[in-house]
């Protein structure tokens, strides 16, 4: 009858053992995400930010007004002109530069409205530079692959920013 009792002690052991250890890794984890939240970086103020660029439609009116907070690697996207989109689409921009073939995404476009993007420090970079931002009607949540779907509906060209 000992030895029962002593491989029930033992196995009561381990129970707690491991409860207690599941408790210090999420008690851990609980602290981490709390941290995190208290220290995440907060948007840029894009208003004293310069203008990249002007997106505009095939008749050369201003559509959208991109302005880039480098640092932040955070874009906004203010609508000039509302446009008219498609269930279940949306528009995604692109960066084109200056002198490369193939289109990098960059994003959703609001219809209306403004919105930040977040974006990738070595897409920031090449902001700062020569190019094209094309606009192309994707599905909703943006193009399958890493090439556009359709033809460029709107296009911007890139300003130079300090």
């Amino acid at each position: 009858m000992g030895s029962i009792k002593t491989c029930r002690d033992r196995l009561l052991q381990d129970r707690t053992r491991c409860w207690r250890g599941t408790t210090a890794v999420l008690a851990i984890a609980g602290l981490a995400l709390v941290t995190a939240a208290a220290i995440r970086r907060p948007s840029a103020d894009f208003a004293d930010r310069p203008v990249l660029a002007v997106v505009r439609d095939g008749r050369g009116r201003p559509v959208w007004q991109i302005r880039l907070a480098r640092a932040a690697h955070e874009m906004a996207v203010q609508t000039l002109r509302a446009q008219p989109l498609p269930k279940d689409r949306a528009f995604e921009l692109w960066l084109l530069p200056a002198g490369r073939a193939r289109p990098r995404p960059l994003g959703i476009l609001p219809a209306h409205g403004s919105t930040v993007i977040p974006i990738a420090p070595r897409e920031a970079a090449l902001l700062v530079k020569r190019g094209t931002l094309p606009v192309t009607l994707e599905p909703s949540e943006g193009a399958p692959g890493l090439r556009p779907d359709g033809p460029p509906l709107f296009r911007g060209r890139l300003h130079a920013v300090d």
